[in-house]
């Protein structure tokens, strides 16, 4: 079982990439929606179980049309029009670590309805206990509720 980790700053993803891995977990890494999006694309052969994304990430491979809409949150706009609408079931795996939920907050709601969790950095963590804890968890839950999850979210699109 893989995590897709969207994170622009080394020292979290390397951090974060060494706990998950200590827990025995694959993690693939991305640092822009480009390098995010090649993974995904690839996820017939290195299957991806959980997404842990920052939202503010350099816009590097979104279209003109999307970062217009993304502002700074170009990391939500690559998952919403990719991942999601791929896999509407990814919502309930997918966790947005970020410095700014302050920022968020018209998101959050989307987000939360979509089975998103959220954790705020500290500044003076790297890679908190529970994000290890949480991922755990993701992974070993069964793929059930599909459809469940996938009609609450054509509703909103």
């Amino acid at each position: 079982m893989s995590v897709l980790w969207v994170e622009h700053r080394g020292s979290i993803l390397f951090a974060g990439k060494q706990a998950l891995e200590a827990e025995g977990y694959r993690v693939l890494e991305a640092s822009t929606p480009a390098d995010a999006q090649h993974h995904w694309e690839r996820r017939s052969a290195i299957p991806i179980s959980c997404v842990i994304l920052d939202p503010r990430i350099p816009s590097t491979g979104l279209s003109e049309k999307q970062k217009a809409r993304a502002g700074v949150l170009s990391g939500w706009i690559w998952l919403k029009d990719q991942v999601l609408l791929d896999m509407p079931e990814m919502g309930c795996r997918t966790i947005i670590f970020t410095d700014c939920l302050d920022e968020l907050l018209p998101e959050l709601a989307e987000a939360e309805e979509m089975g998103i969790q959220c954790i705020r950095k500290e500044s003076n963590l790297l890679v908190p206990k529970d994000l290890v804890v949480r991922v755990g968890k993701i992974l070993t839950m069964d793929w059930g509720g599909r459809e469940r999850v996938a009609k609450r979210f054509e509703r909103r699109y």
